[in-house]
């Protein structure tokens, strides 16, 4: 079955972004049945920008990037003290989240998560975001670890997913860029992303409607 990638650049992509974040989060006991999660209201804001995966007509994966703006960021719930010293240092943040992969499809294509996580991360550098911020169960937390993530505050209860535990990390871009510029030796996962960007004219429709 091949997948295809996009940017969610209509109501009735972002509806079925937040239809598949609701069936994913409910059988992980991130919300209850006939809940929508909370933190999807950050899809409709024009502050974030949400990609999915498409497989035989329907969305089977997605991610978004909430841009930091007045209205905050959903991680600002836990942790908005934390995240005060960054934004005085006039950083430019962006929380990656509503990260959501239909399970029998990601059991079958392993590649479908760093895929989405490849148009995040280039639409951040693109962007010129300085840093990216993430809330994580901590059983994900390896993953992001490889990534370059690095963690910045205490594990806490998520309430808006049933009191999940929160482990809560940055991941420097510009930082990033640099290493990949550089030639240096660098992570397996990390190399894939940059030796094989995602199709522009993707992130092209994505940073238009975020200059819009």
């Amino acid at each position: 079955m091949e997948t295809g990638f996009a940017f969610a650049g209509t109501p009735e992509e972002i509806a079925g972004a937040i239809r598949l974040i609701t069936a994913v989060y409910e059988k992980s006991g991130y919300v209850r049945e006939g809940e929508s999660s909370a933190l999807s209201r950050f899809l409709a804001s024009t502050a974030t920008a949400t990609f999915i995966a498409r497989a035989a007509d329907r969305i089977v994966g997605t991610i978004s990037v909430i841009s930091d703006s007045p209205e905050g960021l959903p991680m600002d719930l836990l942790y908005k003290n934390e995240l005060a010293p960054l934004r005085q240092r006039g950083l430019l943040l962006a929380e990656v989240g509503q990260f959501a992969i239909e399970p029998e499809v990601g059991l079958k294509d392993r590649t479908l998560s760093l895929s989405l996580f490849k148009l995040a991360l280039h639409y951040g550098l693109r962007k010129g975001f300085d840093l990216f911020c993430i809330t994580v169960n901590p059983k994900h937390e390896a993953f992001y670890r490889s990534m370059g993530f690095e963690i910045f505050a205490e594990t806490r209860d998520y309430p808006s997913v049933e009191n999940a535990p929160a482990v809560p990390m940055t991941l420097d871009l510009k930082k990033l860029a640099a290493l990949a510029g550089s030639g240096a030796s660098m992570n397996i996962l990390v190399k894939e992303i940059f030796k094989n960007p995602p199709e522009e004219a993707i992130l092209t429709q994505a940073l238009a409607k975020a200059a819009s």
